[in-house]
């Protein structure tokens, strides 16, 4: 529970009440030695940063390194540590979501991410999240591989075409592919995990369905 020493819970309100740019560097000095320390204690450890709507513009930057798909980030590896982000933000949209559903005759039982995945991306990133071009390399012997570009909006996903060749990336539903035709009776060529395409994570490695496993894109 929240008293294990291996717990850490941050509150936007308590531990950075400062917008201030002196107190903001505090703040990041500090999570950078704290951070680092804990997960040396304990891999398992898990980072609870709550009232995200409230943070100081910048402080979040600080945990960056320790979030992104790095195996060891000054000698210390974080893949076995938690951190989780609680908001806000969408708390109005989310209900008036629930009581739409629930006024549509669905039960509680029912409800699903999908049902609230568009609300709580746009309410949390913004209308505009996703990519407006993507790269697919790694994969030499794929003729997939090369520029997209997006082009128009399926069921709240953007659908992307190659630059050079007639391949389309688009979501069926539960992951991403990558097809001559934008239907889902066309032959996949590339199955794609599912994640949000922000601009910011443009560069980052997808991971690709291979040989019956979902393995990252080689480098």
């Amino acid at each position: 529970g929240l008293e294990s020493p291996y717990v850490h819970h941050y509150s936007a309100t308590r531990h950075f009440p400062h917008k201030d740019e002196e107190h903001i560097m505090q703040y990041k000095d500090m999570l950078h030695k704290e951070i680092p320390q804990q997960v040396r204690n304990c891999p398992y450890s898990l980072f609870i940063f709550d009232e995200m709507d409230k943070m100081p513009q910048n402080v979040i930057d600080a945990i960056k390194p320790f979030v992104e798909e790095n195996v060891h980030v000054d000698g210390v590896d974080y893949r076995k540590a938690t951190v989780l982000f609680l908001s806000n933000t969408a708390a109005d949209p989310i209900i008036e979501k629930t009581l739409e559903l629930r006024m549509g005759g669905a039960d509680r039982n029912t409800f699903i991410l999908k049902d609230f995945e568009q609300i709580i991306i746009k309410n949390a990133l913004g209308e505009q999240p996703w990519c407006p071009t993507l790269r697919m390399e790694g994969l030499t012997d794929n003729k997939a591989m090369g520029n997209y570009h997006r082009t128009k909006t399926i069921a709240d996903r953007p659908a992307y075409k190659n630059e050079e060749a007639d391949f389309y990336l688009f979501f069926d539903g539960s992951n991403w592919r990558i097809a001559e035709e934008q239907v889902l009776s066309a032959p996949v060529w590339l199955t794609l995990e599912d994640r949000v395409i922000r601009p910011e994570e443009s560069k980052k490695h997808w991971k690709m369905f291979l040989r019956g496993n979902w393995e990252e894109v080689p480098e």
